[in-house]
């Protein structure tokens, strides 16, 4: 089943009615049935560390004489801790926020602590000191809860309603979670004056579904006439969702939740019907973005800020690569990423960063920016989204969907995706962690999604020559060549690294190998591969050679990771991966390789994901070459099942024993 993202206008929603065998329960604040603790829920994991039973949220836009149009949020949620490890589930966290001009949201938060004790349910309720405040930014705090008496087998209500002026912020609902959920219940009432649209995800069908309208009406005054309107009421249930939970090679679980977001298209005046557009465009966007201090004005500043810079590090005045290349390695080795990926810089000005000489990703990127920029280069920002923060709607323009900006450069007829974040990254690499499929080029005029490249990829070849000795053990001499995103990880572990550490950490890999030595050859020269010069000795039984000599083959493929029965997630690699190994044996005189090796190839019907296995002997030396290759960077679950048949054949040929068996005099 493929992964899908539809838009769905509510207005649209078709009614799916109860069924007949099942009803969604009625739970009250504050009243727990002591059969709630031992009940087993048919149709989901009730060995799981928590389950959520029940999960509802109803919002309500109304206007008030006073205040005008308030939205209303209620929240209900029930949970059962069913292990030790489920007590996380206990400490629950709410976004609150306070802005300008008196404007605050209004919360108020009841919770209880159940637990059965004696055949009785015991009850405690949250106090103030359960509940903390913390302050994130000037506008955003947080509410920190924390249940009291919590333990395995516990269970706790949680319900708080939040007033706010911002009537059209409606908060995105997540019917699923990585707990199961036996009951979700999600409710808007919506006046006609507020149109949105709502982007929804998942892989699950609605228990119910249903829209259908109110009257509601808006008083301005004791002697005017009460304006009667229509409200739009949209509601959903979700039965019986399975837990979400990471597997490897995927993006981040938010991409792929049951849950349904609003975004405001339009707002239509009650009084004369003039309509306000809400709905964003790229190119708009754009244009804000490039008048924001914390953006576009920071690396569109005057050119004073960069010329001393520019001078001292490219002061001729003709375009060329190694002029751009001068302006990168200058930023990388000259200024420290403090590790937060933010699509904005902090500080309003380059002049704070460049005293610093420390920033987050846009302050590191902008300043890059404004420096080719003023060079007189043509520099472009490109959002994108971190593997670890979602997948963007690309259908509907959200600016929060990206939390990182490339810079993409335009020069003799290339394009150069760059990121300074990084000292080992070479120009033209992106970060790994940015390999998200696709960004937004922003543009005032031609904003357009644009793939994000992941040049060589990861790409890794291992190539030993293996002699066995006369005293019985087993000598290994080669190299391991590495480009892309391989080498950019060798690197990264290595640089500063005493050569101590390194044999160390092949060690600790290797444990059936004695590792002799280990030379890394270009470490620092980022633009060309890494290789590492290796040296390996086997002696597990070493002595005289026997009638039989074991060839155990280092560095090869022994873990599946591939194991689950089926998948709901893409697999996602980031990008193409291509993994090569060569052995070549020396026989020793008098011996011969006993088992027969046949070929073997694997592949997708596109030929461009494959297992090959290619093994040979000429004049007493065996060459087995083993090649496993991924084509795409993602792969969809109806693609899982040919992919783990692959990866089941590859480690059962990496499995095959090479023995040389005596020969008869």
């Amino acid at each position: 089943m493929k992964y899908f993202f539809f838009l769905l206008s509510l207005f649209l929603i078709s009614t799916i009615g109860y069924s007949a065998e099942k009803e969604l329960p009625k739970f009250k604040m504050g009243k727990v049935s002591a059969a709630l603790f031992t009940k087993t829920f048919e149709g989901v994991d009730n060995e799981d560390d928590a389950l959520i039973i029940y999960d509802e949220g109803n919002e309500i836009i109304s206007y008030t004489k006073d205040l005008g149009w308030m939205r209303s949020f209620k929240h209900h949620k029930i949970i059962r801790i069913q292990k030790e490890a489920g007590t996380q589930y206990a400490n629950i966290e709410l976004d609150i926020y306070d802005l300008s001009g008196g404007r605050k949201d209004l919360i108020n938060i009841k919770g209880y602590t159940y637990n059965l004790e004696g055949g009785k349910v015991s009850r405690i309720k949250l106090s103030n000191d359960n509940i903390l405040r913390e302050k994130v930014t000037d506008t955003h705090f947080k509410r920190k809860i924390m249940f009291p008496n919590v333990k395995e087998g516990s269970i706790i209500e949680l319900e708080y309603t939040l007033r706010t002026d911002r009537a059209y912020d409606l908060e995105t609902w997540r019917f699923q979670s990585n707990i199961p959920t036996v009951w979700s219940k999600h409710t808007t009432t919506i006046p006609e004056y507020f149109k949105f649209s709502t982007p929804t995800q998942g892989f699950h069908a609605p228990f119910h579904a249903d829209s259908r309208t109110a009257s509601g009406s808006i008083s301005f005054g004791t002697d005017s006439q009460p304006l009667n309107y229509v409200n739009n009421i949209h509601e959903y249930v979700y039965h019986n969702l399975p837990a979400l939970k990471p597997q490897k090679f995927s993006t981040a679980l938010v991409d792929f939740y049951q849950q349904i977001r609003f975004n405001l298209n339009y707002y239509r005046s009650p009084g004369d019907n003039s309509i306000q557009n809400f709905l964003n465009s790229w190119e708009k966007i754009s244009k804000e973005l490039e008048n924001n201090a914390h953006f576009g004005g920071y690396y569109l500043a005057k050119k004073g800020t960069y010329k001393a810079i520019l001078e001292s590090i490219a002061p001729q005045s003709e375009h060329s690569l190694e002029q751009v290349v001068a302006i990168y390695e200058y930023v990388k080795n000259n200024y420290q990423w403090n590790s937060k990926n933010r699509l904005t810089t902090k500080v309003n000005h380059p002049k704070k960063f460049i005293e610093s000489q420390t920033g987050n990703a846009a302050e590191m990127n902008l300043f890059l920016a404004g420096l080719l920029h003023h060079a007189g280069y043509m520099v472009k920002p490109v959002l994108v989204s971190t593997r670890d923060h979602g997948r963007p709607n690309f259908a509907v323009p959200i600016i929060e969907d990206y939390n990182y900006p490339l810079v993409l450069l335009s020069f003799n007829n290339q394009r150069l995706f760059l990121d300074a974040t990084s000292k080992l990254q070479p120009l033209g690499q992106v970060p790994f962690r940015c390999l998200s499929d696709r960004g937004q080029l922003l543009a005032e005029k031609h904003s357009q999604v644009i793939d994000i490249p992941t040049g060589h990829g990861w790409t890794s070849a291992k190539q030993l020559s293996i002699k066995p000795q006369e005293d019985g053990s087993i000598h290994y001499e080669g190299k391991i060549i590495s480009k892309g995103y391989s080498a950019l990880r060798k690197r990264s572990n290595h640089l500063g690294k005493e050569n101590d550490e390194i044999l160390e950490a092949y060690t600790s890999s290797l444990p059936d190998f004695e590792v002799e030595s280990v030379e890394g050859i270009d470490l620092e020269h980022i633009y060309k591969p890494y290789t590492e010069n290796i040296s390996l000795r086997y002696d597990e039984g070493a002595g005289a050679l026997g009638e039989q000599i074991y060839i155990p083959l280092p560095f090869k493929e022994e873990d599946n990771d591939f194991l689950e029965e089926n998948r709901v997630i893409p697999l996602n690699f980031g990008c193409t991966m291509k993994d090569k190994y060569m052995y070549q044996i020396h026989i020793p005189e008098g011996y011969k390789l006993e088992n027969k090796l046949e070929p073997v190839r694997v592949s997708f019907p596109d030929k461009k994901t494959y297992f090959h296995f290619t093994p040979s002997v000429t004049n007493n030396v065996i060459t087995l070459i083993y090649e496993v290759k991924t084509g795409h960077s993602q792969y969809e679950p109806d693609q899982f099942g040919f992919f783990k048949t692959l990866y089941d054949e590859a480690l059962r040929v990496f499995g095959e024993e090479i023995i040389l068996t005596k020969t008869a005099l």
